[in-house]
């Protein structure tokens, strides 16, 4: 996992363009809390930041999903070493397999920590809409009240999935 965390740093730090701070507010932030030589060394680096292209952006996310992908294959070799199967699978076919399930995962998190951070805010909304309806205020005051374990409801199943699918071979859920 510690591979894809460069990638990751750089697809964070080439993010930072698109939040709502200009070039000037980071060099202010930065020079107000970083020394003066080093700052002379951070300084090319967030201008090069603020000028780069897209194609930073798309290339340090294809790195994460690759080297992201390369743990998802350890899981997969482990859960068959486990089960005691071998895999006779073309390497292409095992990699996008891997990148898929990295995909979904990654899909998974950033939807349910979405929902964590904007989901009383959704929630708020949808009681303005209902508009002193019983049921959907009832439904309503429901997922405020349970939302933590709605996330485990949809966590679950995903890593039930991803537990069952990673191995080779057919096994009844019962097996595992």
């Amino acid at each position: 996992m510690m591979m894809a965390l460069p990638p990751a740093v750089m697809l964070l730090v080439s993010l930072i363009r698109y939040l709502p701070v200009t070039q000037e507010d980071v060099m202010r932030v930065l020079s107000d809390t970083v020394s003066g030589p080093l700052f002379s060394i951070i300084e090319p680096i967030v201008k090069s930041i603020f000028n780069s292209s897209e194609t930073t952006t798309v290339i340090s996310s294809l790195l994460l999903l690759v080297s992201a992908s390369r743990a998802m294959r350890a899981l997969m070799k482990g859960m068959n070493i486990v089960y005691g199967v071998k895999r006779d699978q073309h390497f292409l076919i095992v990699f996008a397999r891997a990148i898929l399930y990295t995909l979904l995962l990654i899909l998974t998190l950033v939807l349910s920590l979405v929902l964590l951070v904007y989901g009383p805010a959704l929630l708020e909304y949808l009681q303005s809409l209902s508009a002193k309806q019983s049921f959907w205020e009832g439904l309503i005051s429901f997922l405020q009240s349970t939302r933590y374990f709605v996330f485990g409801f949809i966590l679950i199943p995903v890593f039930m999935f991803l537990y069952d699918s990673l191995a080779a071979g057919k096994r009844k859920f019962k097996k595992h």
